[in-house]
């Protein structure tokens, strides 16, 4: 249960091995690090390390202004946004957009009634134009993404089956799934309108912009769209993992994009994962 796991008292005490240990930690609020004694490399060039717990995207841009903070990592802005704080700091701020496993999605709820049918979740995979949510959303910062690892050095576009955007491929799927066009330009089937809610966290303004762009999208193949705001700490505890949700935009990821396993172990434990899976395993009892 990840809220009992959230506040089991195993997760208090981390232990690492890197050049900080921690010493103070307020939650909801930040973690104080203080210099790792023991870390083999030495001394780190800066004795105290303070890690801020800012869920909401504007107030991490506002303390980046204001100069309360240094570094600011993964922050859920736009490329707007970011390229504004960069101007407004008038060279004092560099902002830097990396390679990185890191993936924004649209989560589809694989047992909601609607988007069991895998005819239904695969026109929406046509219908979405990536490369548009790209350049509106990201201003081409973020490159558009078919698979999970589709940047990693390994990646074998052979083993990945694509949607490029196709209106028409999204538009025969839907027909062939029995959701006929009617009023409005919209889908019904049964007498109900094909409507899909997304869950969104008013903390990221990015995925906000990014259904903005899908609700025009999708009614070109005649899919409306709903949405459903709730804060990000509430959608990671209480809505996505336990399925009360019928599709959101959120992320996963993190790491080299160069490192086969970034953001695999993330996701899948290692017996699910092909090929690899049983040689970790056997690794981890060796």
């Amino acid at each position: 249960n990840p809220v009992e796991l959230a506040n089991d008292s195993y997760c208090d005490n981390p232990v690492g091995t890197g050049p900080y240990k921690l010493t103070k930690w307020v939650k909801g609020e930040r973690l104080e690090f203080g210099i790792n004694s023991n870390w083999f490399y030495g001394e780190p060039v800066s004795k105290t390390v303070i890690q801020y717990a800012i869920p909401n995207t504007n107030t991490i841009m506002a303390n980046l202004l204001a100069k309360k903070v240094d570094i600011a990592v993964n922050t859920g802005s736009t490329a707007q946004q970011a390229n504004m704080i960069r101007d407004k700091m008038k060279g004092s701020v560099n902002v830097i957009f990396v390679p990185s496993t890191y993936r924004e999605h649209i989560c589809l709820n694989t047992e909601d009634p609607i988007l069991s049918d895998v005819r239904v979740r695969k026109a929406l995979a046509y219908a979405t134009d990536r490369d548009e949510i790209s350049k509106v959303v990201y201003q081409g910062t973020y490159t558009p993404s078919y698979d999970w690892f589709d940047n990693l050095s390994v990646w074998d576009p052979s083993l990945v089956t694509m949607y490029p955007y196709s209106v028409s491929k999204a538009n025969a799927l839907l027909d062939e799934a029995g959701w006929i066009l009617g009023a409005g330009g919209y889908r019904y089937k049964d007498g109900k309108k094909l409507e899909i809610q997304i869950t969104i966290s008013p903390e990221k303004p990015a995925r906000a912009s990014t259904v903005e762009v899908l609700t025009k999208q999708w009614k070109q193949v005649g899919v409306s769209i709903t949405t459903k705001s709730i804060s990000w700490s509430v959608a990671m505890t209480e809505t996505v993992p336990m399925g009360n949700f019928q599709a959101t935009v959120y992320a996963w990821g993190g790491g080299s994009p160069f490192d086969l396993t970034a953001a695999s172990d993330q996701i899948w434990t290692s017996g699910m994962i092909p090929k690899i899976g049983r040689a970790v395993q056997q690794e981890c009892r060796d």
